[in-house]
């Protein structure tokens, strides 16, 4: 058989890094539409994989880069703290104050 690999944009990955999918082989599926990819004689896939049963990932490789704070500020006009990291973070749900100081 022949493998398609795809680069994903970088918008694409940091929505799955702070969503629910995408984190293990358990949650990584994938659906594709018949007219998604098509033979050097145009004919389309014939093993169409639907939302109603998609296929599980045969590899997955997790995420293992911790986020770095790369910068900062302060605006006391705003009363607000801007922190800045290297990747996406899930911000509200994991955000400790007790932990800055």
């Amino acid at each position: 058989g022949t493998a398609f690999a795809l680069q994903l944009a970088a918008t694409v990955v940091d929505d799955l890094k702070v969503s629910t999918a995408g984190k293990s082989a358990n949650t990584s599926w994938l659906a594709v539409g018949s007219d998604a990819f098509a033979d050097a004689s145009f004919n389309a896939v014939s093993n169409v994989v639907t939302l109603a049963s998609p296929q599980k990932a045969s590899v997955f490789v997790a995420d293992t880069t911790r986020p770095e704070l790369v910068a900062f500020s302060v605006d006391l006009s705003a009363d607000t703290l801007t922190l800045s990291f290297s990747e996406p973070v899930r911000g509200v749900s994991t955000f400790n104050a007790s932990r800055l100081s």
